[in-house]
């Protein structure tokens, strides 16, 4: 999976990796705090899971700003 758009969503977004991590932690992710940053900036394997429940904290977030939830699941 492509970690790219999803950094590119955080810092769009504002969040800190900790912000968006305790957002994806409460959603059921798996990830520590450092591991999320990492893949954020460097990629790497994920599960398919794993990846939208980065996706949907992100969208959660663009959504709580009354903005349109744009970033794609692992399925989009």
């Amino acid at each position: 999976m492509l970690a790219a758009p999803l950094e590119v969503a955080r810092r769009d977004l504002g969040l800190s990796v900790l912000e968006l991590w305790t957002a994806y932690f409460a959603l059921g992710g798996l990830r520590s705090v450092n591991e999320l940053g990492a893949y954020l900036t460097t990629g790497g394997p994920s599960s398919t899971a794993d990846h939208d429940a980065i996706v949907h904290a992100l969208n959660e977030a663009y959504l709580d700003r009354g903005e349109r939830a744009s970033v794609g699941y692992s399925e989009d």
